[in-house]
């Protein structure tokens, strides 16, 4: 019995991962119209960002620009963290505790709020 609710459990965080939700249960500290939700966290978010990081140095540096590169480095650094989470998940088939995990959670709850 104890094998088979640890295999429910694995089986619920790997789907939970797969489908974007690493973080589900988490309690967020950003105000809602302000936070960037886990699932815009993608590669062609970051791939977006970063062609705009490219934009942005070309430009002379403004207050506007200063929130547009925070904005687009926060989606860098989010997109990062949960690819490794994801791969981290992948590698340990859903084990509890991964700090991969835990810093992308964390940095979700704390850190993943547009500038504006």
């Amino acid at each position: 019995m104890k094998r088979l609710a640890f295999f429910a459990f694995a089986l619920s965080i790997a789907t939970n991962a797969m489908a974007g939700e690493l973080c589900s249960g988490s309690e967020m500290k950003i105000a809602p119209d302000m936070q960037i939700q886990e699932s815009d966290f993608t590669l062609e978010a970051s791939e977006d960002a970063l062609e705009r990081l490219a934009e942005l140095s070309r430009e002379p540096r403004t207050e506007l620009s200063w929130f547009a590169e925070e904005n687009a480095l926060r989606f860098v650094k989010g997109w990062l963290l949960k690819k490794a989470a994801i791969e981290a998940l992948e590698k340990n088939q859903g084990a509890e505790g991964i700090p991969e995990v835990r810093i992308f959670c964390e940095f979700l709850v704390n850190e993943a709020f547009y500038h504006d």
